[in-house]
């Protein structure tokens, strides 16, 4: 089983929320705008610790019963539980349940969720909560929490079912043998059986005691024993975790919260290789920020495992983030929900991947005639080469996703440029201390893209426009030239109409290219380090032109926006 979307409405910052759900999801955003809201309403709808709502959980203003609808979608070989009535079946073996609570109730005391069958055609179906919460196992791992959280045996706790595995059953099959257990089981009864016998034993000073206080009634007495633990119980009560560093004994809170946050993926990955209850469908993690205090080599680690774990059979996972790590390796865009927050009202953007195969197909169409500047291609020809291309950018697509353009995800406004001059460009105006905006704080707001030729900008500024990201474009004009048989003046075009379209806010066109605009000479062996090296030292007095005048005035538009 899968589940395939969530909505939310009246929970927290979410009005009214929805998104699919795939097998890995990542949602990025900026600090307070609902990515842990979501896993405070899926949490609510599964009673997950209890959780309830309160009447501040509430989103403001909103006057309804707050609810979450979950789709389940069972596989063509699972039997779909009985309390799922077949006749609310919404589609081939897709069921909606709703968790909800009522408004009124909500203003006098917290509240659990309540669930329901649901289908627009019907009329709700009550259903138990107890039955609704066994369709999943949920895993949740918050921010910030403290190892020794993770080290409770609580029932489904990961150190639980760990000692369970390879310590309870490893003693259990040794005990057949060695009878190390049962020793100590029958050391217990001997000691129960000694200090219980004669009149001036342990136990009869103890009932006298008792006694000595009480009123008298009649042939009634007190009588104690010593039980010997349960095999699990004298493990559990008896287990200490402790590091060892230089031969010196430590506990575990010594150590650094790089060390503890692994530890505590460690317990994750874990979990996920022990057999689920069978009695769940489904395990689903919900994981904040698993970033926090690792390295950047270890965030690719995790990033990695956490990716295998949810191609596993009956997981999925989710994940809130603001490390470009875990936006790399995606198998496709829909596995990326942005959210923003305006007047406390969050806004998720996600693009489904039927729609990033359109954006490639019209990107297909749109090079095919910038080839095409002669005129010699037939119909056959063109349809040929947009498809060709088409299926080639679904790769690049992806292939273009590093943890340095995945910052773009992160990020209230991109610029898109062409390539390694541009990048060095923005290196010296940002980041050098000659640059005009080194002093700007507004600067950070700005995530530079390079897109790697000019072919691209149709298909990345379509992508983070879905997401709900601001687009500006810097690109060579070219002279409308055709170079390499390609029509630059179609290219610059479909630029143009960006605009148009309102994909992209802006964009700012330099010609024939940026050296030369500004007066200086490419050096195509090195143009980065060519360009910012001409840059500090203002060759040819490349700072005072009226073109880098004009680079200056729009990236100070971008920053005012």
């Amino acid at each position: 089983m899968k589940i395939g979307k969530i909505s939310i409405k009246g929970i927290k910052s979410h009005l009214n929320t929805e998104f699919t759900v795939e097998n890995y999801n990542t949602f990025v955003g900026e600090n307070n705008c609902g990515k842990s809201n979501i896993f405070f309403a899926i949490r609510w709808f599964f009673k997950y610790d209890n959780t309830k709502m309160q009447k501040e959980d509430l989103t403001h203003g909103y006057k309804e019963d707050p609810y979450v609808i979950i789709e389940f979608i069972f596989d063509e070989n699972e039997d779909i539980p009985s309390f799922l009535d077949e006749d609310y079946e919404i589609e081939d073996r897709t069921y909606h349940i709703k968790a909800y609570c009522n408004v009124d109730d909500l203003k006098t005391k917290p509240q659990f969720s309540k669930h329901q069958l649901i289908n627009e055609d019907l009329e709700p179906k009550s259903l138990a909560t107890a039955k609704v919460i066994k369709l999943v196992y949920l895993i949740f791992v918050p921010s910030i929490r403290e190892l020794n959280d993770e080290l409770k045996f609580t029932t489904n706790s990961a150190i639980n079912k760990l000692v369970s595995k390879y310590v309870i059953e490893r003693i259990q099959r040794e005990d057949q043998k060695t009878k190390r257990y049962t020793k100590v089981k029958e050391s217990v009864e001997e000691l129960s059986d000694f200090i219980s016998k004669g009149d001036n034993s342990a136990f009869e000073q103890l009932k006298a005691s008792l006694k000595k206080y009480m009123l008298d009634y009649g042939d009634i007495e007190m009588n104690f024993k010593l039980n010997p633990p349960n095999i699990n119980d004298l493990i559990k009560n008896s287990f200490e975790a402790s590091v060892k560093v230089n031969s010196r004994e430590l506990p575990l809170e010594s150590q650094g919260m790089g060390f503890q946050r692994s530890l505590i993926f460690s317990l994750i990955s874990n979990m996920a290789d022990i057999n689920p209850d069978s009695s769940n469908y489904l395990t689903m993690y919900l994981i904040e920020e698993p970033e926090l205090f690792l390295h950047p080599n270890h965030q690719n680690y995790f990033r990695d495992k956490i990716i295998d774990i949810s191609r596993q059979d009956n997981n999925q996972v989710l994940l809130t983030s603001h490390s470009p790590y875990f936006l790399s390796n995606i198998d496709n865009y829909s596995q990326v929900k942005r959210i923003s927050i305006e007047n406390d009202i969050s806004a998720l953007k996600e693009i489904k991947h039927s729609k990033v195969q359109d954006i490639c197909k019209q990107n297909g169409h749109l090079m095919a005639r910038a080839f095409n500047h002669d005129g010699r291609m037939s119909t056959t020809k063109i349809d040929n080469l947009a498809k060709e291309i088409a299926e080639e950018d679904e790769l690049r697509y992806l292939l273009w996703v590093d943890p340095n353009r995945t910052n773009a995800f992160l990020s209230k406004k991109v610029l898109l440029v062409e390539g390694p001059s541009d990048k060095a460009l923005f290196s010296f105006l940002f980041y050098n201390s000659d640059g005009d905006f080194y002093n700007i704080p507004q600067k950070s707001e700005i995530m530079v893209v390079d897109i790697t030729g000019k072919f691209h900008f149709y298909k990345f500024a379509n992508l983070l426009h879905q997401l709900g990201i601001l687009v500006w474009i810097l690109h060579d004009g070219d002279d409308n030239k055709v170079k390499n048989r390609i029509d630059h003046g179609k290219l610059n075009q479909y630029i143009i109409d960006l605009k148009k379209d309102d994909i992209i806010i802006d964009y700012l066109r330099v010609d024939p290219y940026l050296e030369q605009s500004l007066g200086i000479n490419k050096d195509n062996r090195k143009p980065d380090i060519s360009i910012y090296h001409k840059l500090v030292n203002n060759d040819n007095n490349c700072r005072n032109c009226s073109n880098y005048n004009d680079i200056i005035n729009f990236v100070y538009d971008i920053i005012q926006y």
